[in-house]
């Protein structure tokens, strides 16, 4: 009997380190709600425990107002793969979404970069420029270490555009200002140039104060060769240049 119970004792500590050690080493699974009114999904997948559970209960009540749009997920990663941002973005989208409608923002540990994504309607929306613009106005929130307020500020600001709204424009509002202010200096410097440029003569005067003599003695003409040049009549028809693929997504990130 002591040898049977020792024997038991010894399968059952066995399991339960196979079941913590194994459970370590399991991958992070996403946590997933559907929007039965819209037919998208929001997923959070938070691989690198960026956040609480009653913060991924704010995010999902945040991603709900994007979900009546498209499909809406959040990726935290400590280890990119793709080790490009953008492409593990594609990669991800592709294998949860496909190409339907919807909003990806992912929070790259191992980049220190963040990145929105948008695909179908969502991506006629929310645009490169405006992709680029939120991830500038919250990259400083995961600078931080404030995931959670980065997150939940780029999907603010995401459903913001989505329902027609307006976003702070800080980076080109600034440019739009230097922009003004160089073509302003370049007509001023134009404008003084022409003032102060000294009259040309006219073409007239100039002949007439030219005193040229030109003088031949015997001239000469020999012929040397003849060759025959060949010109083929150009065709009529001509291709059409080649522009953007439509089937690509929308996208911008900043580092932090």
């Amino acid at each position: 009997m002591f040898g049977i119970k020792k024997i038991t004792k010894t399968l059952l500590l066995c399991a339960v380190v196979f079941f913590i050690t194994g459970a370590a080493i399991l991958p992070c699974m996403a946590a997933e709600e559907y929007n039965e009114y819209s037919g998208y999904y929001m997923v959070i997948e938070d691989e690198a425990d960026l956040l609480s559970d009653s913060e991924e209960d704010a995010l999902f009540e945040k991603m709900e107002e994007l979900s009546e749009y498209g499909n809406v997920a959040l990726f935290t990663v400590d280890y990119n793969p793709c080790y490009d941002t953008e492409a593990y973005c594609n990669e991800l989208y592709d294998d949860y979404f496909g190409r339907e409608n919807g909003t990806l923002f992912m929070i790259d540990m191992d980049n220190r970069y963040i990145y929105l994504l948008n695909d179908g309607y969502n991506k006629r929306v929310i645009t490169n420029s405006y992709s680029l613009t939120i991830t500038d106005n919250v990259y400083e929130y995961a600078s931080d270490e404030e995931y959670f307020d980065c997150a939940y500020e780029a999907f603010d600001q995401a459903a913001t555009l989505l329902r027609g709204g307006r976003i702070s424009q800080p980076m080109k509002y600034i440019c739009n200002a230097l922009l003004s202010l160089i073509i302003g200096f370049t007509i001023t410097y134009v404008i003084v140039r022409t003032i102060h440029k000294n009259k040309a003569a006219h073409q007239e005067v100039v002949l007439d104060s030219i005193f040229a003599k030109t003088t031949f003695h015997n001239p000469q003409a020999i012929f040397i060769n003849q060759t025959r040049q060949y010109s083929p009549r150009s065709s009529s028809s001509s291709g059409g240049g080649g522009g953007g693929g439509g089937g690509g997504r929308s996208g911008g990130g900043h580092s932090f």
